[in-house]
């Protein structure tokens, strides 16, 4: 199986940018000792493979990019045609959608090959410290322990009885593979909001169903209160 350089796995919003600093990255720390490099090409699967279209592994170089979306890779027949590729980069862009272990879109990325793993995400916690093991069981295999383990050292002592000690020790733990931007590190960054109001002007039948479904949703909602 050849070894490909990048795979980029991401929802539907692909960030190309990302795509391109990773790439140059790699490929320039190869350049030192290899010389001038080409940096390959960037392969883009389609939401479905069909009989019309025949992905071949084989056809990837080093140095191309291969990008895929987490909806396509839960396709048995995806994984199995990528699990067995060892890739130098593996990128998992909105990383929030593998954090249930228990998911298909989780166990086939588990099943990937990468030498090199970066995991990116605005949400790495949603729910639970769960979801924080199963990233880490991708990213370093082995750091957090298993699940069992992590349950009895720090998830069940931070989430049930609020342990400080717990919660400092998997911070301290952590924090190396942590790479963290707040809203204040890039606020300088970012351009002045622009707001535009438009109104909209409902007809006869659209208020009609508009207020229907406002009067449902507060009945629903007295039912609850």
């Amino acid at each position: 199986m050849p070894e490909v350089d990048v795979a980029y796995f991401v929802t539907p919003n692909v960030g190309f940018e990302l795509i391109a600093a990773v790439t140059k990255h790699s490929a320039t720390a190869k350049a030192t000792a290899a010389g001038n490099v080409d940096l390959g090409s960037v392969w883009l699967l389609p939401p479905t493979l069909t009989a019309q279209y025949h992905f071949d592994v084989g056809s990837l170089k080093p140095y191309d990019v291969l990008i895929v979306s987490y909806g396509l890779l839960q396709q048995e027949a995806v994984v199995s045609l990528l699990a067995p590729v060892r890739f130098r980069t593996l990128v998992l862009d909105e990383v929030q959608a593998i954090k249930n272990s228990n998911t298909r879109r989780s166990k086939s990325v588990m099943a990937l090959q990468g030498d090199f793993r970066v995991l990116l995400t605005g949400t790495p916690l949603e729910n639970h410290l769960g979801e924080l093991w199963n990233l880490f069981r991708f990213i370093n295999p082995g750091l957090l322990g298993s699940e069992d383990s992590f349950n009895r050292r720090f998830a069940h002592p931070i989430e049930r009885n609020r342990s400080r000690d717990a919660r400092l020790r998997l911070k301290h733990l952590i924090q190396p593979f942590i790479l963290r931007r707040t809203k204040t590190d890039v606020l300088r960054e970012l351009p002045e909001r622009t707001e535009i109001e438009l109104k909209v002007i409902l007809n006869t039948k659209e208020a009609a169903f508009y207020e229907a479904l406002r009067k449902r949703l507060l009945d629903d909602l007295s039912l609850q209160i």
